[in-house]
């Protein structure tokens, strides 16, 4: 399991792979797929932000939201991106590989840089800001070659 390793991902999957030498194609290692990155809004809220009323003295009161309301498939994306790092930082400890090459749409890929570990950081030697989760298998080395080049 040592080399080099290539993660792509989005928000709703993400799938690792290494380099094969001997064939030059990746082979798939480990996938994760992220079951609430596909729900609707409406499912992923518990509770919809409420209004309170607050007294402000001498019989006035002024209506105020109780906290604020946020995107809930965020906060999916941003605990999916902790899982697969925490997944990557245990495997490197294990000496798993030696590089990373992060490929994901760019908001995911922050999502991710900012969960992997100081060490793990260390190893990724490149960042694609390109969504390839639906780009066959068979046409990722291709692609991966012509961003090297460049």
């Amino acid at each position: 399991m040592f080399g080099h390793w290539f993660v792509i991902a989005d928000q709703t999957t993400v799938r690792i792979y290494t380099e094969n030498p001997v064939r030059g194609k990746l082979k798939c290692l480990k996938t994760f797929v992220n079951p609430l990155g596909k729900e609707r809004n409406r499912n992923l809220i518990r509770k919809q932000a409420g209004l309170s009323v607050r007294s402000i003295g001498r019989g006035r009161s002024v209506r105020q939201t109780q906290s604020e309301r946020h995107h809930p498939h965020e906060d999916a994306a941003n605990q999916f991106a902790r899982e697969v790092a925490q997944y990557l930082d245990r495997t490197y400890k294990k000496e798993g590989y030696k590089n990373l090459t992060l490929v994901a749409e760019p908001r995911f890929l922050g999502r991710l840089r900012s969960a992997l570990s100081k060490q793990t950081n260390n190893t990724v030697i490149e960042c694609l800001e390109k969504d390839l989760c639906k780009t066959p298998p068979n046409q990722f080395p291709t692609i991966l070659k012509l961003n090297k080049k460049k």
